[in-house]
């Protein structure tokens, strides 16, 4: 059960990371248009 939790959380860590990327990448783009 322990390590099944640790890799979810581990999972959740990633996704949280990746869509921070994006948003950042996003906002990059939004800037360099504007």
């Amino acid at each position: 059960m322990r390590t099944f939790f640790s890799h979810q959380r581990s999972t959740l860590l990633k996704f949280y990371f990746v869509a921070s990327y994006l948003i950042l990448i996003e906002e990059l783009i939004r800037a360099a248009v504007h």
